[in-house]
């Protein structure tokens, strides 16, 4: 299984000092604990960044045992597979890839998920993308980042 994690400079976790390297096979030592033992990742890079504040973005491929909440995956064992600088021009990027989506979903009839409640939903994004507007005119970038781009350019 792939997944996603970010991690300081030089390739090391953030939280326990571990220092990896790119292709080699990791196992921890003992029984896997969320938030406690475990090389810990995401599915989705968004949920990654919300664990740890890193400047390098890694796709890891895990192995073995794991267990997983909403938004994390602790297992006991766990490679890098490639690992990226994620740059200020990428945290735009991906702001506008969001805001593109927000206003399709504003534009929307579809409901996500049927306990959802629309209304709601459509205030908190109109809410992110005044957000949004802010921060861009705030950057003043006059140039339009269409895809996000992991290598830490522009395409």
């Amino acid at each position: 299984m792939y997944l996603w994690k970010c991690l300081k400079r030089g390739l090391i976790s953030a939280k326990k000092n571990h220092q990896w390297e790119v292709g080699k096979w990791y196992k921890v030592d003992g029984d896997i604990k969320l938030g406690y033992n475990g090389f810990h990742a995401s599915r989705m890079i968004t949920e990654a960044m919300g664990w740890q504040d890193g400047k390098v973005v890694a796709k890891v491929e895990i192995r073995g045992d794991f267990l997983e909440t909403y938004d994390q995956v602790c297992c006991e064992e766990m490679r890098v597979i490639k690992a990226w600088w994620w740059s200020m021009v990428d945290s735009l990027d991906m702001e506008r890839y969001v805001e593109r989506n927000l206003r399709r979903w504003l534009n929307s009839e579809k409901l996500v998920h049927p306990s959802v409640v629309k209304s709601e939903i459509d205030d908190w994004a109109r809410k992110r993308l005044y957000k949004l507007h802010k921060l861009h005119k705030k950057t003043e970038l006059k140039t339009h980042f269409p895809t996000l781009n992991l290598k830490g350019g522009s395409k």
